[in-house]
């Protein structure tokens, strides 16, 4: 009985988890440059995507489906960008 309420209790998530990939994603910090490469500041992809909300007032996202790119962010702040950006956001208008 004791085995039983323990596989019960521990097959439910509370749906508010998030995997340790998405965590790590959400940590981690990128140099952000706008459309025309110009360096905007250093901080996680969730800090960016409200700042850019805020600023053109418009739903943004990691889909370029439909959407205007309007910030790419870089693991490092090398210019010229000897590398592709490691995520490209993109204002729905």
């Amino acid at each position: 009985m004791t085995t039983m309420l323990f596989l019960v209790s521990t097959s439910f998530k509370d749906g508010k988890s998030r995997t340790s990939v998405q965590n790590k994603v959400a940590a981690a910090e990128f140099y952000w440059y706008d459309a025309d490469d110009d360096y905007l500041l250093f901080t996680s992809i969730n800090v960016e995507i409200g700042n850019l909300e805020l600023e053109w007032g418009v739903n943004v996202d990691m889909d370029p489906a439909g959407g205007t790119l309007i910030a790419s962010g870089y693991n490092d702040r090398v210019y010229p960008h000897d590398q592709w950006p490691a995520y490209n956001l993109y204002g729905h208008f």
